[in-house]
């Protein structure tokens, strides 16, 4: 009765040790995953802005969070969404930028060949209009890419 009970409790510890491991495991693999994700965006987005030579031209915007400005409301939550949603699966996640008087609005990304997108709308009077610029850019990392 006695080695039943030691064998129990040896396997207990055993299975609590080991699954204390596979967390450990999975958390590392998972901030590994989120590395390279975080290079890779950045990598993409440095590419972006060359492309673009937004250094020069970003002064009068800011960047913000899709979530942001929807939550404006209005005209230019709507234009926001309607950029957004020409951006293809397959690219980069888009980066945001609003102007600071709220009449122009840019999304950033990266399409799956490696093309770079600027659209842009910009409120004349009324009315939004909106432009696409399209340049070849450096390919996507890899994830698996050190």
């Amino acid at each position: 009765m006695l080695v039943r009970k030691t064998v129990i409790i040896a396997l207990v510890i055993v299975m609590v040790f080991g699954a204390i491991t596979y967390a450990n495991a999975s958390s590392e693999k998972d901030e590994k995953i989120v590395e390279k994700t975080e290079k890779r965006l950045e990598h993409a987005y440095n590419d972006i802005k060359a492309s673009f030579q937004l250094d020069k031209r970003i002064g009068k915007f800011r960047r913000v969070t899709y979530t942001e400005v929807i939550g404006m409301g209005g005209d230019v939550a709507r234009e926001m969404d309607l950029l957004d949603q020409q951006a293809p699966i397959g690219g980069t996640e888009p980066v945001y930028f609003i102007s600071n008087d709220f009449k122009e609005i840019m999304v950033l990304y990266k399409e799956a060949d490696g093309t770079n997108v600027m659209l842009k709308s910009k409120k004349v009077e009324n009315s939004w209009e909106m432009s696409e610029k399209k340049v070849k850019g450096a390919p996507i990392l890899d994830i698996n890419a050190n």
